[in-house]
């Protein structure tokens, strides 16, 4: 399977919040499984975690596949801006996840399932 990972959940395993970590040990690569982590989440990571876990941060980053922002993520998140920004206030970042999720046809995890009001892409909430 694979899965385009939010920040939210990302963060909880930092946080060494027990659910999380269940889940990312769920699905580990070993397993057949793929998670995606897009250009923003990986940004808000490292521009959130302190300096002194920094290392423990790229260990997880580096077992996940690294989805920059391309023209067809671009297109697809200014068109959620467009559509959903004004009446859902949703941003930048939250629009660049939902268009990885849609590019790349991967169900979105995430815990924060209303910062995503797209009904075109496949949201998993894991815990």
């Amino acid at each position: 399977m694979r899965y385009v990972v939010d920040t939210c959940v990302l963060v909880d395993h930092m946080r060494a919040y027990q659910p999380a970590r269940d889940w990312l040990l769920s699905v580990k690569p070993q397993a057949g499984n793929l998670l995606y982590c897009p250009a923003v989440v990986r940004i808000e990571l490292l521009a959130g975690q302190a300096k002194a876990r920094e290392t423990e941060l790229r260990v997880v980053l580096g077992q996940m596949r690294f989805v920059g922002v391309d023209e067809a993520i671009a297109d697809a998140a200014g068109a959620y801006l467009r559509s959903l920004g004004p009446s859902h206030g949703i941003g930048v970042p939250d629009a660049l996840v939902a268009a990885t999720a849609k590019v790349t046809r991967c169900p979105l995890v995430t815990c924060n399932r209303r910062h995503f009001p797209m009904t075109d892409i496949e949201i998993l909430v894991p815990y």
